[in-house]
């Protein structure tokens, strides 16, 4: 197969999914790992010293532990899982809802997701605090995503599990009655 391999005109199949996973695992086992041998340091170092002080010296740890793991997520999954995906205007009949919770595989995106569906798409529109660490906007269109489970609330994109609110998730299910819906 010729073209672009992450152009969803020329490869509909996207990339493997649960090697995204593995690497976020990964990423975030080489995080703990390290802020808790550096952790370690600060309290043989810093026993006999006031608690305050402690917290000061842990505190940017932890900071930067949870940036660190922040921007793995969406550099190790968001963003190759949904480049085949790029972003497509909604049309004017498109539903919308903000701060939706989502998860992908294992990784929960509570209340950071604008979700936009119309008749074509499912469009996931990162919050903007999202944003700063790398995750994009997307337009999934409803052909890739398979009904996942039997409660309407998930979908499977390639080798990726997404959860999501059933308002959206069971309009991929072609054999559920969207008129009454």
């Amino acid at each position: 197969m010729t073209g672009d391999p992450y152009n969803s005109a020329t490869n509909p199949t996207p990339a493997p999914g649960r090697i995204g996973t593995v690497r976020i695992v990964l990423f975030v086992m080489l995080c703990l790992g390290l802020s808790g041998a550096a952790l370690g340091v600060i309290l043989a170092t810093a026993w006999g010293n006031m608690p305050a002080i402690m917290g000061v010296l842990i505190g940017p740890f932890v900071l930067i532990e949870i940036l660190g793991i922040m921007f793995g997520t969406f550099h190790l999954l968001w963003r190759p899982m949904l480049k085949p995906y790029p972003w497509v205007e909604p049309t004017e009949d498109a539903v919308r809802r903000n701060f939706q919770s989502i998860s992908i595989d294992m990784v929960n995106l509570g209340l950071s997701v604008h979700i936009i569906a119309d008749e074509n798409h499912l469009h996931l529109v990162p919050a903007s605090f999202i944003r700063v660490f790398g995750a994009s906007p997307a337009s999934i269109p409803w052909s890739a995503l398979r009904p996942h489970g039997r409660h309407g609330r998930a979908v499977k994109l390639g080798s990726h599990v997404i959860r999501g609110p059933r308002w959206c998730m069971e309009l991929a299910d072609p054999s559920v009655d969207q008129v009454g819906a």
